[in-house]
């Protein structure tokens, strides 16, 4: 690519800006997935995320033109969004308790054997045409595969196709094994009423939880377009230690969402010392040929990215939770749109490792300790006064029972439509 379209010297700064449209078409497929979601069911929205994914993949494979292959990685970009988006959404409504957790968390792993994958398709594949089709054309079997997939049994009912949900619920009920009333049905929803207003909400914490979402998504994604310059070993074997490290990371956010009473206390932990681990490869002494790259500096990298995929675990299933009910699609989207926009800039903050090979990993590691602090905001908020009552026996005793919410009354509450507006439906079982 850079030698058909002579990306080099005062042209070279095109390679960045390829990179970051892509991520713009992220953020942008994220709020339209958003409020397409109003009108689209999840399991339609997967196949036109696909269709876009796949025909812009290789037009943009097979097109000489740069102009229009920057386009196309925009459009690349938003359908890849609306793809993983929208099937998250149906894995949260079809899944509960830890299994939901457990398969929204899963979906990094997907993302960690692909970055593993990546540096060895990259040394097979004979030009950047054919890589571009390697990744494009295998997204096709969603397409064959899309008589299998499920619907969301939530947005059918939000869109008052009652019949569909109960026909649907009945078979999952049934696969499973589980006994349904012959007289089951699912109940028309409440609507908010019209005088109803929305909860106030709790701005340090927010901007607590909006540093977090920045520093782990610039320092995940960023990391890895700055893994060419960590040195060590050949890239192949690069990216198989960052997609390891993910895993790593990952499994430890599953055990904190849980196992973890104090998560983010944890977390914020995690992230000092992975911040500092990469913030700290500046002092690494140069070598014989005065480069400071090398297996130092990807120990050094590796560590930061195990907390920062710790952390990606637990910001993406377990920060709505600490926002009103009735704020959490909308500020949730808000913040994850800004970290995303944010993350346009890591493509260039790559090439500053030309002046110093350091630079960028430590702009990473310094990234990573400000989400450390929002970590450790949250956590004196909202845990460490959980901790105060506990050892002040102010809501805790050990003789009482939880109450558990009964498995006859489930509440399914959707946000498929207007801002502080919830579906709600109970269903008998």
């Amino acid at each position: 690519m850079v030698t058909e379209w002579s990306l080099v010297c005062d042209r070279s700064v095109l390679v960045s800006l390829i990179q970051s449209l892509y991520i713009l078409g992220t953020a942008i497929g994220g709020v339209v997935t958003f409020f397409s979601l109003k009108i689209i069911s999840p399991k339609m929205l997967i196949m036109v995320g696909t269709a876009l994914q796949v025909s812009a993949g290789i037009a943009g494979a097979l097109q000489p033109i740069l102009e229009v292959h920057c386009l196309l990685k925009l459009l690349i970009g938003l359908g890849t969004c609306l793809m993983f988006t929208a099937a998250n959404q149906i894995i949260v409504d079809i899944s509960t308790g830890w299994r939901k957790t457990v398969f929204s968390v899963s979906f990094e792993f997907f993302w960690s054997i692909g970055v593993i994958t990546l540096g060895w398709l990259d040394a097979a594949a004979d030009s950047w045409s054919t890589l571009h089709l390697t990744f494009s054309i295998p997204s096709i079997v969603f397409i064959l595969m899309w008589s299998i997939f499920p619907e969301s049994p939530r947005w059918l009912i939000a869109h008052g196709r009652f019949e569909n949900a109960d026909n649907l619920l009945k078979f999952v009920a049934n696969y499973n094994g589980r006994d349904l009333p012959e007289d089951f049905t699912t109940k028309k929803p409440l609507i908010a009423s019209p005088g109803s207003t929305c909860q106030k909400l709790p701005k340090f914490r927010v901007f607590c939880l909006q540093i977090m979402w920045i520093g782990t998504v610039v320092h995940y994604y960023g990391a890895l377009y700055n893994i060419r310059n960590v040195g060590g070993p050949t890239l192949p074997i690069r990216t198989s230690f960052a997609g390891a490290a993910e895993i790593i990371g990952t499994v430890l956010g599953i055990f904190l969402l849980l196992k973890s009473n104090h998560k983010f206390g944890t977390l914020s932990l995690l992230l000092l010392i992975g911040g500092t681990s990469c913030a700290t490869s500046f002092a690494i002494p140069p070598n014989a040929s005065g480069s400071t790259s090398g297996w130092t500096m990807l120990g050094l990298a590796i560590v930061g990215r195990i907390s920062v995929a710790c952390s990606l675990a637990v910001m993406t299933n377990g920060s709505l939770e600490l926002l009103p009910g009735d704020r959490r699609p909308t500020v949730g989207l808000a913040m994850v749109t800004v970290a995303r926009l944010l993350l346009m800039t890591a493509p260039f903050l790559s090439t500053l490792a030309f002046y110093g090979e350091s630079i960028t990993l430590t702009f990473h590691g310094c990234l990573a300790s400000i989400a450390a602090f929002g970590a450790f905001g949250i956590f004196i908020t909202t845990e460490w006064r959980g901790l105060q009552e506990l050892f002040n026996k102010k809501v805790f005793n050990p003789q009482e029972e939880p109450k558990r919410a009964s498995e006859e009354d489930i509440v399914v509450c959707t946000y498929f439509n207007y801002q502080c507006e919830e579906f709600i439906t109970s269903i008998s079982a």
